[in-house]
């Protein structure tokens, strides 16, 4: 959900055999490259549109969380129905 998606995982079971030791290496985090949010339609203008974008915390270098993803995606959703646009979509 952090944004590190290779990690290294070893396992090793100690010798007394009731002892399993997990080695986590989290590996490199995934950075956002390019971040580029297009609302089109007659949303495209609305200030509301655009400062819940501005605000959702996924910016170009930044590292990916999926809850400032899945939260984007939520407040656009719910913005959309409390303005009435009910047919709008993600693609």
């Amino acid at each position: 959900a952090l944004g590190y998606y290779h990690p290294q995982i070893d396992f090793e079971v100690k010798e007394s055999g009731d002892v399993l030791a997990v080695h986590v290496d989290a590996g490199e985090v995934t950075r956002l490259e390019l971040v580029d949010i297009v609302i089109t339609g007659e949303a495209e203008n609305d200030p509301d549109f655009i400062r819940v974008i501005s605000q959702s915390g996924l910016k170009q270098g930044e590292p990916l969380n999926h809850g400032q993803y899945d939260s984007l995606k939520s407040s656009l959703r719910n913005l959309a129905l409390q303005k009435g646009y009910f047919n709008g979509s993600y693609i």
